[in-house]
């Protein structure tokens, strides 16, 4: 995979499928390799204009005409539109898309054939309140291929009305990659806002046509556009008389988002063109002035657009003021890149030579290598944390030098499930040195048999050099314990924390009613997070998740630290979501689905292993208390259900997912709380 993800861009079609299937991966990796090194051979660029909006609509509609700004330059191959709080209903988070998803299509549509009546939708995504739209002419559609879209949540468990979305296509062989995000709020909430950045990038995913999974990284020419939400670090009244005298870089050298940048912190590797505008958040609805509402919010320039790749011409960068729809002004810019095009005549001929060169190779002598380390040990190693280290394979020979991993004798697999090799094969050219990336993480799926002591960190790899020899490289590690990942059962056994415990520990008897770590999150909780705004939605902060971990695997105390409560709650929701199975058993899952009273919810608790019931009810009492400051955390009934639904009735992997099966474990849920309420 990782050498047709690499080379799947750099050859076109003349050379036959029956030849290109003919070669060995090693050799597909050398011809596509060859490829890339001569492209300027076979290609010529031209350029392709882009036009991109940013705008935050507050839940409002917009009848305002957009013509005089989207029509500001022409002619225009590719309109991008992103919107950010289009739909605030509690529907939209409930569904994550809504029909008003559609109504802004057709507006934008709309507005956009008035300029130009070939423009045809390309594609179009939609998170909650955050929608991207993708148009362009009909006459670049033939060239337009590899159509993907991915979004992905900021919130806990990749929900909440934060995050982005995104869509990825190919324009002959260049990649463009357009994400629309809306980040974490507040002028305070610097470090979440890059939190969220990272988060976003890291994690869309896109399927190619190919059957390759492409991250954002992968693409040629990036767009990143939205309401990244960073602020003015100057107060209300600065910032206004700053703005009136016209004074914009002044207060452009105290943007958070410049100063992040330079700072490294986010948006590594990307750039944006001077702002001249004056701030676009936060107005008054309906009209140009800024808020004068009792929370008096200090102007910022929330709403911006940059970019990513090499030779990006920008035409413009502005902002629409004149539109009195949304209490945050649209942002729009225009592009100029270029695209590569093949020329097909001239690429057949590179091709067999190519082959030509592969078949000499063919009658050359033994390969010579060096390889360093011989053996890795990656010390300790904490629960989902990914470790990475280098092995170095220098060709000291007068070959090329194809490698590859393979399986032990009698085994199915070149390695045990917790490691990750990359790439799996390659070739080297005559004193080049490659890097093979030897990874190891203990995820959800695997970390219950290393927490219990059942399996040790030890494997052995086989690297083998074609015509040549094997060499064996040893792998191990000192996985430290967690208690999450572990078995319900298992944690209330346990006489103290689980780092505490010895090897051959002697398990409580009788056991806990609840693991100690449920009640520590949640006391933490009832403590000093039940009126917490953003509870169980805005996720929590990477390193205090880290630090909460550790106190609950070594018995040290959070209740009097200064964690936020947004990430105790996250911590609980992951611990929960750890489990090897649900709170309530996956056994039960088609009998839940099937609850229509309370009766039947009362029936089947009782029925529970005692240990599940037990937990159950403790977590059913506690999201009744906190249902119960729902005009301050804004936790109301139907929001805690859809959020705890996944959690504590997780589907099984063996059972396809329906429209009908989240409705139903939510509906299961409320029965269940309306029991504890009654009682």
């Amino acid at each position: 995979k990782y050498n047709k993800a690499r080379s799947a861009s750099l050859y076109d079609k003349p050379i036959s499928k029956l030849q290109l299937s003919a070669l060995d991966p090693f050799s597909f990796d050398f011809f596509a390799r060859k490829m890339k090194e001569r492209e300027s051979q076979y290609v010529s660029y031209e350029q392709l204009k882009i036009f991109i909006v940013t705008w935050n609509m507050n839940g409002r509609l917009c009848d305002e005409s957009m013509q005089s700004w989207l029509s500001y330059i022409e002619p225009i191959d590719i309109y991008v539109v992103g919107l950010q709080e289009f739909d605030l209903s509690y529907e939209a988070f409930i569904r994550e898309d809504t029909n008003r998803s559609e109504i802004w299509r057709q507006k934008l549509i709309q507005e956009i054939k008035i300029i130009d009546p070939s423009f045809v939708e390309i594609a179009s995504k939609q998170l909650v309140g955050i929608f991207i739209c993708v148009l362009a002419k009909q006459n670049l559609t033939s060239y337009i291929c590899d159509v993907s879209t991915d979004r992905i949540g900021a919130g806990i468990m990749g929900k909440g009305n934060k995050g982005g979305v995104a869509v990825r296509f190919k324009y002959y062989q260049t990649s463009i990659c357009f994400i629309n995000s809306h980040l974490a709020a507040k002028l305070t909430n610097v470090t979440r806002r890059n939190q969220d950045f990272h988060k976003i990038y890291s994690k869309l995913e896109f399927l190619c046509a190919d059957g390759i999974s492409r991250s954002v990284a992968d693409h040629d020419i990036i767009f990143w556009l939205g309401d990244l939400n960073y602020r003015i670090n100057f107060d209300n009244s600065t910032t206004k008389n700053l703005i009136q005298q016209g004074k914009l870089k002044e207060l452009l050298q105290r943007d958070q988002l410049i100063e992040e940048m330079k700072l490294k912190n986010t948006f590594n590797g990307f750039v944006e063109s001077e702002i001249t505008f004056i701030p676009t958040f936060k107005y008054d609805p309906g009209t140009n002035t800024f808020d004068t509402s009792e929370k008096q919010r200090i102007p910022a320039w929330c709403d911006r657009i940059l970019f990513k790749g090499a030779n990006i011409e920008q035409l413009l960068y502005k902002s629409a003021h004149e539109m009195l729809s949304s209490d945050h002004k649209p942002v729009y810019a225009a592009f100029k890149i270029p695209a590569a095009k093949p020329i097909k005549e001239k690429i057949e001929q590179l091709q067999q030579d190519i082959i030509k060169e592969l078949d000499n190779m063919a009658s050359l002598s033994m390969p010579d290598c060096h390889i360093s380390p011989s053996n890795f040990d990656f010390g300790r190693i904490y629960y989902r944390t990914q470790y990475t280290k280098d092995l170095v394979i220098k060709n000291v020979g007068q070959v090329v030098t194809k490698f590859s991993f393979i399986c032990k004798h009698g085994e199915t697999q070149i390695c045990k499930p917790w490691i990750s090799i990359w790439p799996l094969w390659d070739t080297l050219q005559p004193n080049e040195i490659g890097h093979i990336k030897i990874s190891i993480l203990i995820d959800d799926n695997l970390a219950a048999k290393f927490n219990m002591g059942t399996e040790i960190l030890e494997d052995t790899i086989i690297l083998h050099f074609d015509q040549g020899k094997d060499i064996f490289i040893s792998i191990s590690a000192n996985y430290i314990k967690t208690c999450f990942a572990c078995p319900i059962e298992y944690l209330v056994i346990l006489p103290a924390p689980i780092r505490s415990c010895p090897h051959n520990f002697k398990p409580l008897n009788p056991p806990l009613q609840i693991p100690r770590e449920i009640w520590v999150l949640v006391d933490f909780i009832f403590a000093r997070g039940m009126a917490e705004s953003g509870l169980f939605v805005e996720a929590g902060f990477v390193q205090e998740l880290v630090s909460i971990r550790e106190a609950l695997d070594t018995g040290q105390q959070i209740r009097n630290s200064s964690i936020s409560a947004l990430s105790v709650a996250e911590s609980l929701i992951r611990l929960l979501n750890s489990f090897p199975d649900s709170v309530v058993p996956i056994s039960f899952y088609q009998k839940c689905l099937l609850c229509s009273s309370t009766l039947f919810a009362k029936q089947i608790i009782a029925s529970l292993p005692l240990i599940n019931e037990k937990v159950f009810v403790y977590i059913l009492s506690f999201l009744n208390e906190i249902g119960k400051y729902s005009n301050y955390n804004g936790l109301v009934t139907e929001k805690i259900v859809n959020i705890f639904a996944d959690v504590l009735l997780r589907t099984p992997k063996n059972i396809p997912k329906t429209d009908f099966d989240q409705p139903r474990k939510m509906q299961f849920l409320a029965f269940c709380l309306k029991l504890i309420a009654q009682n």
